[in-house]
């Protein structure tokens, strides 16, 4: 299931800020070294605006269940990452988080799209195949919106704080759909809105470590597969 991108002028204000806090697009490439032995494709860098595009042309020959995009990215433009996690999904392509890489913010939501086909007795359906290996780090924290970092330095008026509380609304509740679509439990999805984009990477408990055995399979069994 595809998100529904609201076209709203103030949203797409605030996506157009989240863009611009990305200096460089993100790099697609080949494997080139022995540890990508399981890469198809390699995405790594800042997600900008383009790079979701830029992902659908280099996908057109993906063989389903034959195609593994490989994700090291800070993160980025949450709309593009949710474009990506669809194009994802669409090809049937599955998502690895190598050792030693880390896939936050808008890369995790792309992460998410990891989709491939299984045999079973009704037939062919399609399936997760979203894959951490031990020492990678995956990453969700809440959209981060300009405005509201600038809130505490200046003035507003009764009707920009309605304006952006609105408009944060909407943002967090296309950020809520987009892991829903990838049957991310709603119980998660209230404690990645609870974090604060300016700490994420720093505070305890807010990477996802694959280290902790208890933590591991209350992933795997509640959206992760492969």
């Amino acid at each position: 299931m595809k998100t529904r991108l609201p076209f709203l002028p103030s949203v797409m204000l605030i996506f157009g800020l989240l863009c611009s806090q990305v200096a460089y697009s993100a790099t697609l490439r080949s494997p080139r070294s022995a540890g990508e032995t399981n890469c198809s494709l390699v995405l790594e860098g800042a997600i900008s605006e383009g790079d979701a595009e830029a992902l659908q042309t280099a996908l057109p020959y993906a063989e389903r269940g034959e195609f593994t995009l490989c994700l090291n990215s800070p993160g980025g433009s949450l709309i593009e990452g949710i474009r990506m996690s669809d194009i994802v999904a669409d090809h049937g392509v599955a998502t690895l988080v190598k050792n030693g890489a880390t896939c936050a913010s808008a890369c995790a939501v792309a992460f998410l799209g990891g989709t491939c086909s299984a045999s079973g007795d009704a037939g062919i359906y399609e399936n997760h195949c979203r894959l951490i290996e031990p020492e990678a780090v995956v990453e969700f924290h809440a959209p981060f919106i300009q405005e509201l970092e600038q809130a505490q330095f200046e003035t507003f008026s009764a009707a920009d704080v309605r304006r952006i509380w609105a408009t944060s609304r909407v943002v967090a509740g296309l950020y809520a759909e987009a892991l829903s679509n990838r049957e991310v439990p709603m119980d998660m999805i209230v404690d990645f809105l609870a974090v604060d984009p300016n700490i994420a990477g720093q505070a305890a408990g807010v990477r996802l470590m694959i280290k902790d055995r208890a933590l591991r399979d209350l992933l795997m069994a509640g959206f992760w597969a492969g």
